[in-house]
């Protein structure tokens, strides 16, 4: 653990010093590999569907505050779906315009969390997401669960895209009646939905409650009802589950949430202390929990004096040839 916290230090020191540039760069990378996501799952509009014009877009998400990652994502879907149908960017656009006056409302932060729980169901891996609800509040998940409904969007639109797009036999009703069947009545979208969302709220209300080791408690309760929810939906939904996204998706949990519970939130429960004070009018009872900490290693340094010099000394000194352990 010692050489753990040692190397967070290390790591905290040399970020604090790069931090400019370490921030673009993860903005950068983060964004290259989303948008050549959402170009693999769409891919309708071949001139848009360029690996280099991803390459120019996450050079630019660089240089942009996190929340513009999300804004482009949003609207390179759209730009997609523009080229399936008129009545498929317009039912987006509103679905995405409710997104955020909800977002507005509740002022719950944090939007590039609907970039990454997007890009999480996209690689079939949405549990894989489920250690950010350490971070944030139960009203914080709202942007998690838009995430997923534009993965709804995406999967349905790909689905269906024959009947959707402008040269099909159906009217302009029919499209949109389809696009919205097929968005509420699929069943893997609606388990994802509801298992995601769960298990999310249940991690972020457990984190905040004053038992020991609550952030462990949290990510396994959070886990464990999510499995539940799949299994209970595998039986009577008859939703196929694949074996190895979600070992897979489990693996980066697991890692995940042991260096955000370790390095970032970083609490020593061993030492945990009960303060009580008062004053006027209120007792107050304190759990006091520090966080893990490393000391510096103590270095001791002895200086060897050679006994020639000791010598030479004593004779430029005193002007007479005298060994050190002579008595006058």
């Amino acid at each position: 653990m010692n050489r753990i916290l040692q190397a967070k230090d290390a790591f905290k020191s040399f970020y604090e010093k790069y931090d400019r540039y370490l921030n673009g760069l993860v903005r950068f990378l983060f964004a290259l590999f989303l948008y050549l996501t959402v170009f693999y799952h769409t891919g309708y509009n071949t001139r848009l569907t360029k690996p280099v014009i991803a390459l120019v877009l996450a050079f630019i998400s660089a240089f942009l505050p996190v929340s513009g990652i999300t804004i482009i994502m949003c609207l390179l879907i759209l730009a997609e779906f523009a080229s399936v149908s008129l009545e498929v960017t317009g039912v987006t656009l509103m679905l995405m315009t409710m997104m955020m006056l909800m977002y507005f409302v509740f002022r719950s932060g944090k939007n590039w969390l609907m970039a990454i729980s997007c890009l999480m169901c996209l690689l079939r891996v949405p549990h894989a997401m489920l250690p950010a609800a350490l971070l944030i509040n139960p009203i914080e998940i709202i942007p998690l669960v838009f995430g997923v409904v534009l993965y709804g969007l995406i999967v349905i639109v790909k689905k269906d895209v024959l009947l959707l797009s402008s040269s099909s036999s159906l009217g302009m009703a029919g499209r949109i009646n389809q696009l919205l069947s097929g968005f509420l009545s699929s069943e893997k979208f609606l388990l994802t939905l509801l298992s995601v969302a769960a298990a999310a709220f249940l991690i972020s209300a457990i984190k905040k409650q004053r038992i020991s080791y609550a952030h462990l408690t949290a990510m396994i309760a959070g886990d464990f009802l999510y499995l539940l929810i799949m299994i209970i939906g595998d039986l009577l939904m008859n939703v196929e589950i694949s074996l190895l996204p979600l070992l897979t998706g489990f693996a980066v949990n697991v890692l995940l949430s042991a260096v955000i519970i370790i390095l970032v939130i970083n609490m020593d429960y061993r030492h945990t202390e009960q303060v009580e004070f008062e004053d006027d009018e209120y007792y107050y009872y304190v759990k006091a929990v520090p966080k893990m900490t490393v000391s510096a290693a103590k270095k001791t340094v002895e200086t060897i004096r050679d006994e020639d010099e000791e010598l030479e000394k004593t004779f430029t000194d005193t002007g007479v040839f005298v060994r050190p352990d002579d008595t006058p």
